[in-house]
């Protein structure tokens, strides 16, 4: 079980032995829904799939799901020091065999809450509604390095951007804080369209 005293090295090991379980699972159901969707002659249909795996991790699988195609992403849901809810995202960086950990915190749900004006009271319905709307992960981009050696990036995402850091060491990201469209700056918005144009040349890459 992923516990907030675990190093980054942990939490990952533990983590990527979950995922590959967990991602298979994912890939079962949504046959299983698009199926579903077909009988049902609908054009379009979301679930949120709730799972624990024998390592004691609650893991959600978000699906978008199509008549002939699906999106989904697995995310696994732990604590940290002070017992409150963190969110752990796969993040592939140029091949499926290089996968980083993002580690979401309550800090940036609240802020993705309140600069959404979204109004939602409890915290695990925000992290639901940020994963519902955040399916497709779009290319960040890497720019100065922390006093400790780490990279910070910038990563559009819907109705704004992530601000982070990357322990590339650990493959270990933190999302530290969300701003909104309308909080960015002139500079901020140029990066955000050449990183959405950049994607659609540069799948699963680094800017």
């Amino acid at each position: 079980m992923i516990v907030p005293k675990m190093t980054y090295g942990e939490k990952r090991n533990q983590f990527l032995h979950d995922y590959k379980a967990v991602h298979a699972r994912a890939n079962h159901t949504y046959r299983q829904l698009v199926t579903g969707v077909k009988r049902r002659h609908q054009t379009h249909a979301t679930e949120v799939l709730e799972w624990t795996t024998s390592a004691r991790n609650k893991w959600l699988a978000f699906f978008e799901v199509r008549a002939h195609q699906v999106n989904f992403i697995c995310i696994c849901i732990s604590i940290d020091h002070g017992g409150l809810p963190i969110a752990l995202e796969p993040i592939v960086v140029d091949t499926k065999e290089n996968i980083y950990v993002a580690e979401y915190s309550m800090h940036f749900f609240k802020r993705y809450n309140e600069r959404l004006k979204l109004e939602i009271v409890k915290p695990m319905q925000t992290i639901r509604h940020y994963f519902k709307h955040n399916l497709h992960s779009e290319s960040y981009i890497k720019s100065s390095r922390t006093e400790l050696g780490d990279l910070k990036f910038f990563q559009p995402v819907n109705g704004g951007v992530i601000l982070g850091t990357s322990h590339d060491e650990e493959k270990w990201m933190q999302m530290k804080t969300f701003i909104s469209n309308d909080m960015l700056k002139a500079t901020q918005v140029e990066t955000v369209e050449y990183l959405k144009n950049y994607k659609l040349d540069h799948p699963n890459t680094i800017a």
